[in-house]
């Protein structure tokens, strides 16, 4: 992504990476690390180019990795739905701003895939993390809504929505 003010040479190439995600959903995968397994015993790493190659058409395939859809339950349900809630969270304060548009930041999703095999239920909002990072392209808004943001936060609010 790129702000305002990149030149040509940047905003193509730009557009070229993560083609398949970012002009359809307004955000882009660079990676994760997933726990897998009906007993968490099975670590993966997804780097960039795991992100490269999702598109429309597969764009469930990053959930479904994210959440271990293979061995869903009704914890990784409810992890997937505290995601949702602190997004919404995201959406409606980022909705009501109007001081500055961000270009390029990040949603940082952690969740403890130990709480999935947990006994207890208390333990699943501990669990979950979600956190806006990544702020080094901000520009000022001019009283307008961040469009492009929105568009992310609510296509990616669909994406893991379409998981539960």
């Amino acid at each position: 992504t790129y702000g305002p003010d990149a030149s040509e040479e940047k905003k193509a190439k730009s557009d070229a990476a993560y083609s398949g995600t970012k002009k359809p959903f307004g955000f882009s995968v660079l990676g994760m690390s997933v726990y897998m397994g009906e007993e968490k015993e099975e670590f993966k790493v997804l780097n960039k180019d795991f992100g490269k190659q999702l598109t429309k058409d597969n764009i469930d395939d990053f959930i479904q990795m994210y959440f271990d859809g293979k061995n869903k339950t009704e914890k990784t349900s409810q992890v997937a739905q505290i995601f949702l809630r602190k997004l919404k969270e995201i959406l409606a304060f980022y909705s009501q701003q109007k001081n500055f548009h961000i270009f390029g930041s990040s949603l940082l999703f952690v969740y403890d895939a130990a709480a999935l095999t947990d006994q207890s239920n208390d333990t699943l909002e501990k669990a979950v993390v979600l956190k806006m990072i990544d702020f080094a392209h901000i520009f000022p808004a001019n009283g307008a809504p961040d469009e492009n943001y929105l568009n992310g936060l609510s296509n990616l609010i669909n994406v893991i929505q379409s998981f539960i």
